[in-house]
């Protein structure tokens, strides 16, 4: 029996603007990306049914429970995936970023297993999932590509539960450990900024403990302000993984 929560949560407006159709040779994520495996020249009499999408901060892209029909491909910002438990509780199960998938619930006919809700603004493609499925059919490349998400996803769930949710060591040093796997690419120093309520529902400590590890590495400037702004934290990523250490 769905519980008032959820039975609201179905009838929230997704909020979105589209910006025409996703051009993926222009895509600053494509290596990453699902169609990565495929030509220019197989992409191209699709690009049609692709649709280029951006979300306003704090806005729902997909509903717990909702049949889904699409999956997306995040090019810009970060997604936290939100499970809303029976009793009202929510958990964050996880965060997808620049060139991760959502919604791998589609290939196999399932409810989405939790919502997505968007952290600042987010750019994502918008694929069918029929679309998908079909091509998948012809592209043996595309069904090992599917295949390798699902490991990923599968990977970043189970290191998401025994690293931090559950994992040993203090709440300093899980701290430490998730601002890492809150980096915004390989490429920079600078991780996702969540608030302390967020931090405190990923790491499963209270705000109090929360803000007050985050405090402290803002005292000694492991943490600074980014140039991307209010989302984003500058990190000193060599003190980080000494902390993520122990």
């Amino acid at each position: 029996m769905w519980r008032p929560v959820l039975v609201e949560m179905r009838y929230v407006k997704i909020r979105s603007e589209w910006l025409g159709h996703s051009d993926c040779s222009t895509c600053q994520v494509r290596s990453d990306a699902l169609f990565s495996v495929l030509d220019q020249a197989d992409i191209e009499p699709i690009a049609c049914k692709l649709d280029d999408l951006s979300f306003p901060a704090s806005s729902v892209v997909f509903h717990q429970g909702a049949l889904p029909d699409a999956v997306y491909t995040v090019r810009e910002g970060a997604i936290k995936l939100i499970r809303y438990l029976a009793n009202g509780d929510r958990r964050i199960v996880g965060v997808l970023k620049p060139g991760d998938l959502a919604g791998l619930e589609a290939f196999s006919d399932e409810p989405y297993s939790c919502s997505g809700i968007t952290l600042g603004e987010v750019r994502a493609c918008r694929i069918p999932s029929s679309l998908i499925c079909s091509l998948a059919e012809k592209n043996e490349a595309l069904r090992r590509r599917i295949f390798e998400k699902y490991q990923a996803a599968l990977r970043e769930s189970g290191a998401w539960l025994s690293e931090l949710a559950a994992g040993s060591g203090s709440a300093r040093v899980r701290m430490a450990r998730l601002l890492l796997r809150l980096r915004r690419s390989n490429s920079c120093d600078e991780v996702f900024r969540f608030g302390v309520e967020d931090l405190g529902a990923m790491l499963g400590i209270s705000v109090e403990t929360a803000s007050r590890v985050l405090a402290a590495l803002k005292r000694e400037n492991v943490l600074g302000p980014a140039s991307r702004g209010q989302f984003h934290f500058s990190a000193d990523l060599s003190a980080l993984e000494r902390i993520a250490a122990g």
